[in-house]
């Protein structure tokens, strides 16, 4: 306020002008004192007739005129810093051929330095030049193809950090840390877990199914489910074991979507143990890649002159006689390759060779057992999910059962070719013929392609010999069912399928019945 009062007074042209005044009574005596020093040191207006002498005074200097103080200043200060020349030092310092810049003031002249003004034009040009290379469009950009995302150095590099970040109540909420644990989760499961113990399997199992998204992450079920089965696959007659017998705890313990989400992990795991890798494009590139001749590369000639006692000759060597000697040991091939090779490139033959049937280790066969039997002999207890006995779950119920039979299904399919494909299929027809009359369509679904995975997945003769009665009473109860809609069954799925059936029961034992 006090700044701005003196400011107002200083630039006024006139001393009728209205001036600016705050009033600091009210304000507090060190303020007031402050203000007060303040107007000490304003410039005090002297008497209007000597202050225009003074004026006219300060305005000249030497035989220049300026017409304001602020044009004196500036010309003092061109001329400390050589950038102005005063007229009387023109004729000492440059010649009459230089080119010198004259500015005109109201009454006299002002001379600029040449050299001065030269260096200026020069910097200004630098200045100009080096604005227009800050331009962000001449940038050569950087290459960061090598560097790190910020997000992957929060990725954990080992399992036990990975358990940490999602049980930590402090990395667990943040979604950064998160995230990216889950991302790299399957990952690490695959690449670590099979030299761990099995106890910590299980541990990692148990936290992964019970997990919940604390924080947002992009396909959380897909990343969580895929890990779930990855353990599964590196142990699967402990993991299936422990899945199946949380599956039939108590109906408070797990929700119906934990309950599926442990039967979808059990049937994903059967079919990943039982698949058959196929890599017949690879093998057909790499033997003709072996069939093709390789081009012999043209050897140097060596000169060698030898003396012989009838008359001289001149013999001409290869390169190549020599360099048997200079090969190392690991360079030599065998030669029953060489001898292969030369054989199989100058054959004719007339008929294709035999292609010999390639095997593969069924990896589920050896824990086919831990899948199917523990998930199969508790559907009868009581008190569990599936048959807790109150009628408020009973829709609960239908939908884990109908899953149950899918499950069972998918890992009947999965036990194809093993050893207790026979046995296991004897149970399932027995659970198919127990729930051939339930009251959902759906659930009679299921039950129907139980049967047909059994057929699929035993072998025909253990069908004829020995399960020869069980699949003629089904057969009977599906050529009824696949009757219309008064006397077969009211679901036109559920006849569609049972006739499907008939008709693969009968190609399977219809020498049996023709006989």
């Amino acid at each position: 306020m006090c700044v701005g009062e003196i400011f107002t007074n200083e630039l006024s042209e006139s001393d009728d002008a209205p001036k600016l005044s705050f009033e600091y009574n009210s304000m507090p005596s060190d303020v007031i004192d402050l203000v007060q020093s303040l107007k000490e040191l304003a410039v005090k207006r002297k008497n209007s007739n000597t202050a225009k002498c003074t004026e006219s005074n300060d305005l000249i200097l030497e035989d220049i005129e300026f017409n304001t103080l602020g044009d004196k200043k500036l010309y003092e200060l061109g001329v400390e810093c050589n950038l102005l020349l005063k007229k009387e030092s023109k004729a000492e310092n440059y010649d009459k051929n230089e080119q010198t810049l004259v500015v005109a003031t109201s009454k006299k002249s002002i001379i600029l330095n040449p050299s001065v003004l030269e260096e200026n034009a020069e910097n200004k040009d630098k200045v100009e030049s080096d604005s227009e290379l800050d331009s962000d469009d001449d940038l050569v950009p950087y290459d960061m193809s090598h560097d790190t995302k910020a997000s992957n150095k929060l990725r954990p590099a080992y399992l036990r950090d990975l358990r940490d970040n999602l049980v930590n109540e402090k990395t667990s909420t943040n979604p950064d840390i998160f995230s990216e644990s889950l991302e790299v989760c399957e990952e690490l499961i695959l690449s670590q877990l099979p030299g761990d113990d099995v106890s910590f399997a299980i541990e990692l199992l148990e936290l992964l199914v019970t997990l919940k998204e604390s924080c947002y992450v992009e396909n959380f079920e897909l990343l969580t489910f895929r890990s779930c089965v990855a353990i599964v696959t590196i142990y699967p007659k402990e993991c299936a074991e422990f899945l199946c017998r949380e599956f039939y705890l108590e109906v408070d313990k797990y929700s119906v979507s934990q309950r599926l989400f442990f039967l979808d992990i059990l049937a994903e795991s059967a079919k990943r143990l039982s698949a058959v890798p196929v890599n017949e494009n690879n093998e057909n590139i790499t033997n003709e890649s072996k069939m093709k001749p390789k081009k012999k590369e043209i050897s140097n000639k060596v000169s060698l002159f030898i003396n012989t006692e009838k008359s001289q000759h001149y013999n001409v060597l290869y390169s190549d006689d020599f360099e048997e000697f200079e090969k190392p040991e690991d360079r030599f091939e065998d030669w029953r390759e060489i001898v292969d090779r030369r054989i199989e490139l100058n054959t004719k033959r007339f008929a294709h060779s035999t292609k010999f049937p390639k095997t593969f280790k069924n990896k589920f066969g050896n824990v086919a057992s831990s899948f199917f039997y523990p998930l199969l002999y508790g559907f009868g207890k009581q008190g569990t999910c599936i048959n807790s006995g109150l009628q408020i779950f009973s829709d609960q119920e239908n939908i884990l059962l109908i899953r149950f039979l899918k499950t069972l299904s998918t890992i009947m399919v999965a036990a194809q070719n093993c050893i207790l494909a026979s046995k296991m299929g004897k149970e399932v027809l027995e659970l198919s013929w127990v729930l051939r009359y339930h009251d959902q369509a759906k659930v009679r679904m299921a039950v129907i392609e139980n049967i047909a995975a059994v057929l699929i997945a035993v072998p025909k003769d253990t069908v004829i010999n020995e399960l020869f009665e069980t699949i003629i009473e089904i057969r009977l109860w599906l050529l009824d069912l696949s009757q219309n809609i008064i006397s077969g069954d009211h679901d036109k799925e559920c006849r569609s399928l049972g006739s499907w059936v008939v008709s693969l029961i009968d190609s399977i034992i219809g020498s049996t019945l023709n006989t």
